[in-house]
Formats: structure tokens, C-alpha cells, sequence
């Protein structure tokens, strides 16, 4: 038998899914003119590092299993990297 989730748990699910949705769309926008709209990029990279606090609370209350925590916190850190470094090289093309 399967289980329904919870009240808080849905609420917090779909906040969070309307707020990917909308960030992806900003992503798709600044796809279009990406040299103009680099300062996304370090938006972007602001919200890593809240998603990365997040990972960090979870792993540090126990919640989630450092096994679950750690590959994904390999891959924030690979895309912060990808994000600066795509900044960087953005700033000297628009010079």
C-alpha cells in the first residue's frame, strides 16, 4: 500500500518545484543572450551555495546519510566552478 505524503511535506514540494520552474526559465532566458545577462551567473552560483547550506544541515542533523550528501555536494561544487569560470571568460569576451 503506498503512502500519501503528509500536508507540510506537498506544501514544501511544490514551493519548491514552482521555485525550479522559475529558475530554469530564467536559465532558458539568459540562454538567449548570454553574454549580457552573465550577472545570472553569479545569482546562480549564490543559490548553489544555499543548496549546498541545505546539504550541509541535513548531513550535520543526521537527516540524510553522508553516502546521499556527498555526491551531490560534488556536484554543486563542479558547477560553481563552471559558473565563475563561465563568468570569467564572459567578462573578457564583452571587453
Amino acid at each position: 500500500m503506498a503512502s500519501v505524503p503528509e500536508t507540510p511535506y506537498r506544501y514544501a514540494m511544490c514551493f519548491a518545484g514552482s521555485l525550479m520552474l522559475g529558475w530554469t526559465i530564467l536559465l532558458l532566458w539568459v540562454d538567449r543572450r548570454p553574454i549580457e545577462r552573465r550577472g545570472v551567473l553569479i545569482i546562480t552560483i549564490v543559490v548553489i551555495f544555499g543548496l549546498m547550506g541545505s546539504s550541509a544541515f541535513s548531513l550535520s542533523a543526521g537527516f540524510m546519510p553522508a553516502r546521499s550528501v556527498v555526491p551531490v555536494l560534488i556536484v554543486q561544487v563542479a558547477l560553481i566552478l563552471m559558473f565563475a569560470s563561465s563568468y570569467i571568460a564572459s567578462r573578457r569576451a564583452h571587453e
